[in-house]
């Protein structure tokens, strides 16, 4: 197996490696879910919960909001990684709470559906219900409908770019950005990175095949550019865009194209190629290592809700 220079934050995870088979997924997903109903108010941010109507039934999301805030704040709609079979883990609760305390927003994090159970486009559908739902219920809420931000990690970052197309599609506001972090982008998996990253902890080429399979395992009536955002015949319209890979992940190359076309298309990108680091770092939290990665997110999502 290859070394990686990993940051010195990172090496407890050097090794770690999900075991993938449909029965393993099945039987992990309950007790992870379970993490949705003991997140509690704390560290300055207030924890509530609604029910949000998706094709066929109700998804919970959770709502994050600064403690001291009682008046309209901009939102930040973060859909979770986990390749499309997982649920979120605790550090997704830990950066919606973190993200929230430091930018003074609300966070929405919805439950969406997940494979095999529910194959594509399920997820997808769910996450446009859920923005669907922000923005009817903006006003009851107390968020700026015209400064809710779309975000994600891995499969979330897919979830998230999807949502930009599929807003376009369907003729509703536009978030007023998309913030990708290692985002699965490309069903294709024809990348230099996809070839290169076979063994890498976290997520592999070989995981991220084993992830489709199980997500979208046949064809679909569903226009194929929400599974493959980098399909899509055009990205010009979309909203401005932060973007950040990992230096070792099979990801990488498909995140950095992605940037590419979308500057080239006009659409404003901020780029963070993130060294020495595999995919999913934000596991590491409180580390020194994600300090300024956070920074970086923040400043982001900083100039894009001040400016509105």
């Amino acid at each position: 197996m290859p070394e990686y220079t990993y940051h010195p934050d990172l090496m407890r995870y050097a090794h770690m490696r999900s075991t993938l088979s449909p029965w393993f997924v099945r039987l992990s997903q309950p007790p992870m879910k379970l993490l949705y109903a003991v997140q509690r108010s704390g560290g300055a941010v207030r924890v509530s919960r609604v029910s949000v109507p998706r094709p066929g039934g109700r998804m919970r999301m959770l709502l994050f909001a600064p403690a001291e805030c009682e008046g309209r704040t901009p939102c930040l709609y973060f859909l979770h990684g986990g390749g499309f079979v997982f649920s979120a883990a605790p550090h997704h609760f830990a950066l919606a709470r973190e993200l929230s305390r430091a930018l003074g927003v609300r966070v929405a994090l919805p439950d969406y559906r997940l494979a095999p159970r529910h194959i594509f486009p399920a997820a997808h559908e769910d996450a446009l219900a859920g923005y669907r739902w922000l923005l009817a219920n903006a006003e009851a809420l107390r968020i700026d409908p015209g400064r809710i931000a779309a975000a994600g990690d891995s499969a979330g970052g897919n979830l998230a770019a999807a949502l930009c197309l599929m807003a376009r599609r369907e003729g509703l506001p536009m978030p007023c950005a998309q913030m990708l972090l290692y985002p699965v982008l490309d069903a294709r998996m024809n990348t230099e990175s996809c070839r290169q990253f076979t063994d890498t902890p976290m997520c592999s080429s070989r995981d991220m095949e084993k992830y489709y399979a199980m997500y979208a395992p046949g064809l679909s009536a569903a226009p194929r550019e929400w599974l493959s955002p980098a399909e899509s015949a055009s990205l010009r319209g979309l909203p401005a865009a932060y973007i950040e890979t990992a230096e070792f992940d099979c990801l990488r190359d498909e995140g950095a194209q992605y940037a590419a076309r979308l500057a080239d298309e006009g659409v404003p990108c901020e780029y963070h190629p993130i060294k020495n680091a595999m995919h999913g770092y934000d596991i590491a939290v409180n580390s020194e290592f994600l300090k300024p990665v956070t920074a970086y997110r923040i400043a982001f999502l900083r100039g894009v809700f001040t400016e509105r």
